[in-house]
C-alpha cells in the first residue's frame, strides 16, 4: 500500500505539532511494514529523521503554503498512486477519487478564539475546516475535550472521530542529561534558581501576558525568583516583549529562543514549577512533559 503523508510541518523548528509528526513518521518507520511511505513537503526538513529504505521525501518548492496543498498536494497523490493519504495539520487537500483521506485535527481554536493567529490563518481555517470534515474517511483527535468541540461545533458524527492520545514524554524515567549539561546550559541563558517556567510558541493563544504580570506581583510581594520562557517568537509576540520591557523585574524574565531537547530537560527538571495558562489546547504536551518528571 502507498501511503501518504503532510510532512511540511517538518520544515521549521520543531514545536508541539513538528513533534507529532516527527515522532508517528519515525514510529511508522519501525512497523517493518511492506507499505511505501510518500513524505510530502514544500520546503527542507529542519531536522534529521530516522526512517527506513520504504521512505520517499517528495519536495516541491511552491508557496504559499496553502496553494502547494491545495493544488500540487493531489497532483503527488495521483503521480504515486497513494492509497492512504494522512494529513496531521487539520486541513485536507483537494480529493482524490480512490484514495482515503484521513486527518487529525489537534483542536478547533481558529473558530472558538479570535485574534490568537493571523487574520488570513483563522480565514483558511474556517474556509477548509467543513470541507475537511466531509472528505475524510476518518477524522482523529488527540484528546476527549478536542472531539467534543469537532462533534459540537462541526456537526461530525461522532462515530468518525476517533482519540488517539500523544505519546508519552520523552523525558521520562532516569535523567538523560549530566551535571556538567546542567551547569553550561544554566551559563549559556543566565538562570539561576529558583525559576518559573514556560514551554510553548510565543503567541496570543499561549497567554503569555499573563504570566509577566502574575510575576510581577509575586515579585513585588518580595519573592526572590526568576522566569524562564523557553520557546521561539511566533505570530504578535511583540506583545509579550512589550510587556517584558515594562517590567521593573525584566532583567529576571530570560526568554531563550528555540532550545535543544537536552536543554529542555534541563529546564522542565529543575524549575520551580511550570506555569501553563494558555486559552486554549488540544492536550498540551508541556504539561505532560513536566509532570513526567515531577515538575
Amino acid at each position: 500500500m502507498n501511503i501518504g503523508i503532510d510532512a511540511s510541518l517538518l520544515k521549521i523548528n520543531l514545536a508541539g505539532m513538528g513533534i507529532y509528526v516527527k515522532e508517528m513518521i519515525e514510529r511508522f518507520s519501525h512497523l517493518n511494514s511492506d507499505d511505501h511511505f510518500f513524505l510530502f513537503t514544500n520546503a527542507d526538513f529542519s531536522c534529521e529523521l530516522n526512517i527506513g529504505d520504504n521512505f520517499t521525501i517528495v519536495k516541491k518548492k511552491i508557496k504559499p503554503h496553502i496553494v502547494w496543498l491545495e493544488m500540487t498536494v493531489p497532483i503527488l497523490v495521483r503521480k504515486y498512486k497513494i492509497d492512504v493519504f494522512w494529513q496531521p495539520d487539520h486541513i485536507l487537500p483537494l480529493k482524490v477519487k480512490g484514495t482515503d483521506y484521513y486527518v487529525t485535527i489537534h483542536d478547533l481554536s481558529g473558530y472558538k478564539l479570535h485574534n490568537v493567529a493571523l487574520k488570513k490563518v483563522e480565514i483558511v481555517f474556517k474556509l477548509f475546516i467543513p470541507r475537511t470534515c466531509r472528505d475524510a474517511k476518518k477524522i482523529i483527535t488527540i484528546s476527549e475535550f478536542s472531539k467534543k468541540d469537532i462533534v459540537d461545533i462541526l456537526h461530525v458524527e461522532p462515530d468518525k472521530v476517533s482519540v488517539i492520545y500523544n505519546g508519552d514524554s520523552p523525558y521520562r524515567g532516569e535523567p538523560h542529561i549530566t551535571d556538567e549539561e546542567e551547569i553550561e546550559c544554566f551559563k549559556k541563558y543566565k538562570i539561576n534558581m529558583p525559576y518559573f517556567l514556560f514551554v510553548g510558541t510565543i503567541n496570543p493563544r499561549k497567554n503569555v501576558v499573563t504570566i509577566v504580570k502574575a510575576f510581577n506581583q509575586l515579585r513585588e510581594k518580595g519573592k526572590a525568583a526568576q522566569l524562564a520562557i523557553v520557546g521561539e517568537y511566533g505570530w504578535n509576540s511583540q506583545d509579550v516583549m512589550n510587556e517584558i520591557e515594562q517590567s521593573p523585574f525584566k532583567d529576571d524574565i530570560k526568554v531563550t529562543g528555540f532550545v535543544s531537547e537536552t536543554e529542555k530537560e534541563v529546564f522542565y527538571r529543575n524549575a520551580r514549577c511550570l506555569v501553563f495558562p494558555s486559552l486554549l489546547e488540544g492536550l498540551g504536551l508541556p504539561v505532560i512533559e513536566a509532570m513526567s518528571v515531577g515538575t
